[in-house]
C-alpha cells in the first residue's frame, strides 16, 4: 500500500527559508491529500479554506494560484 500524499503551505517566499526543498521533514502540520483528487480539495477537507465553489469564496482562496 502506498503512504498518503501530504502537503503544507508556507507564506510567500517562507518555504525555502523553512526548508521546503529539504527530502525530509517533520510530521507536524502536513495535510493528507488523496490521490486522485487536488489541492482546493485536501485544503477544504482540512478546514484550511471554505469551499472555492461557494458564493465568492474564490477570492480568498486566491493565493493558492
Amino acid at each position: 500500500m502506498f503512504e498518503p500524499w501530504k502537503l503544507i503551505d508556507f507564506a510567500p517566499r517562507e518555504g525555502v527559508a523553512l526548508g521546503a526543498f529539504a527530502d525530509q521533514h517533520a510530521a507536524a502540520g502536513w495535510i493528507d491529500a488523496p490521490v486522485p483528487g487536488d489541492l482546493h480539495q485536501a485544503l477544504v477537507a482540512a478546514g484550511r479554506i471554505s469551499d472555492p465553489f461557494y458564493e465568492r469564496n474564490e477570492l480568498t482562496c486566491a493565493w493558492i494560484e
